[in-house]
């Protein structure tokens, strides 16, 4: 059970990615924001779905390393190239079994500023899903906080994390 409600809620997490993706032009998509040290909304974009490329790439691997990104600028400048990833994850999503989900995997990733060496822990893919869901919400808050800096109209929660939203409804209702 808890394997298909993430799976679900990644597929979400795809979802608004296409949402966004559709209301954007080429030139929004890449258009570097000063106020945010230059970023753009496709480096944040780009950066999420490398995540999920590494996580995805977990299910027939014994390890996860999140610092080994391609950084593939044609996915951070071409919105095209972005949307066909994103697409290409959400068919994905069907081929992963509960036993992949399950698997224990060692994950690794610099955490210091003075140490060279990779901090590891172990894990499993099904636990990796749960935090590359919480790192997209993430980075779609500052995506759209870049689109605000740039007057870019997102669609509705956009960038909101599924327990904020629940808690703004439940505020509401009370």
């Amino acid at each position: 059970m808890n394997g298909n409600l993430l799976v679900t809620s990644l597929d979400e997490m795809l979802v608004q990615g296409e949402r966004l993706l559709a209301c954007l032009s080429d030139q929004q998509y890449a258009q570097s924001c000063a106020i945010a040290g230059g970023a753009t909304i496709g480096a944040h974009y780009r950066h999420n779905l490398e995540h999920f490329k590494t996580m995805f790439a977990a299910a027939n691997q014994a390890m996860i390393d999140y610092d080994d990104r391609a950084r593939d600028l044609r996915i951070e400048s071409e919105r095209a190239a972005a949307l066909d990833m994103t697409r290409d994850f959400r068919h994905a999503l069907r081929f992963l079994s509960p036993a992949q989900m399950e698997k224990p995997v060692r994950v690794q990733s610099r955490t210091s500023y003075v140490e060279a060496a990779p901090a590891t822990a172990a894990s499993t893919l099904e636990r990796e899903i749960m935090y590359a869901i919480s790192h997209c919400v993430h980075h779609y808050a500052l995506i759209a906080m870049i689109a605000g800096i740039q007057d870019i109209a997102l669609p509705d929660g956009f960038g909101v994390a599924p327990s904020t939203i629940l808690h703004h409804q439940q505020k509401a209702t009370a």
